[in-house]
């Protein structure tokens, strides 16, 4: 009796692994590879990178593995993986934006808003930058590709000091990224030119039309921005070419026009 179990078993257990091998090797497989939201490279390009080919066992597709080739294509990519059972894989492509930069040593230092450095430009070899706004005020170590900027790590320090001599450059670090985040997301990161965290409790920038804008500490910078699309386009129809825009008090902005020799760099 126990013999017949055991042969019933492992009976079961054949007809489950030739069901599971052929459904992986004849069900189961790549028959289609689509590649979705690329702007700056091309499908080709992507596939290359992938390494999934038609055939392939979707059994033994590593969505890891794939993401993490396509994403050695450029810091500027991120991928997602997808695959469903009428064996279609999608590789749906988000790319990163670049909304400013800033000066580093020799380099321009190109980032996104949550200040990856997405490039390093030589300065003599850059030639014309694009429209973006010019971060600073703010002290970094070495920037890498591919890595958020980060503050000094004062290692020269004792551990128990280190963090109080952070801090303030962590303020500075916090404040560019709130405020690089809510002109990404408001579309004007564009009209800005400059963005000056030195002093993260009184965050300044500067338009492309000529305007200083006092920002206070950087906090609810979504009403102050907003605030400031709101209120340049008003000061430059009443005749307005320069000035300086208070908005730290969102209900209570002030304008001061600019006087004669008056430049904001």
């Amino acid at each position: 009796m126990k013999a017949k179990r055991i042969l019933l078993f492992l009976t079961i257990m054949l007809c489950v692994s030739a069901c599971v091998f052929y459904v992986d090797r004849q069900v189961l497989l790549v028959r289609d590879v689509v590649v979705e939201g690329n702007h700056l490279f091309s499908d080709e390009d992507i596939l290359e990178y992938a390494l999934v080919e038609q055939g392939q066992s979707l059994l033994q597709l590593r969505k890891g593995l794939v993401r993490s080739n396509v994403e050695k294509i450029s810091h500027f990519v991120i991928c997602d993986v997808k695959w469903d059972f009428s064996g279609r894989v999608t590789l749906k492509i988000t790319e990163r934006t670049v909304v400013a930069y800033a000066e580093w040593a020799d380099k321009y230092i190109l980032l996104d808003p949550y200040l990856l450095v997405l490039e390093a430009r030589d300065i003599h070899d850059a030639g014309d930058m694009p429209d973006l706004p010019e971060l600073v005020g703010i002290d970094v170590t070495d920037p890498v590709a591919g890595r958020p900027l980060e503050a000094p790590l004062f290692l020269d320090l004792p551990k128990k000091d280190r963090a109080a001599a952070r801090e303030p450059y962590e303020m500075q670090m916090a404040a560019a990224s709130r405020a690089l985040n809510e002109l990404h997301a408001q579309g004007e990161f564009l009209n800005v030119r400059q963005i000056n965290v030195s002093e993260p409790w009184e965050l300044r920038m500067v338009t492309r039309s000529g305007f200083e804008v006092l920002f206070g500490p950087a906090r609810d910078l979504n009403l102050k921005i907003a605030r400031m699309a709101e209120l340049l386009p008003r000061v430059r129809e009443m005749g307005y070419l320069q000035g300086i825009l208070d908005v730290a008090e969102v209900d209570a902005p002030a304008f001061i026009p600019a006087l004669p020799g008056f430049s904001t760099g």
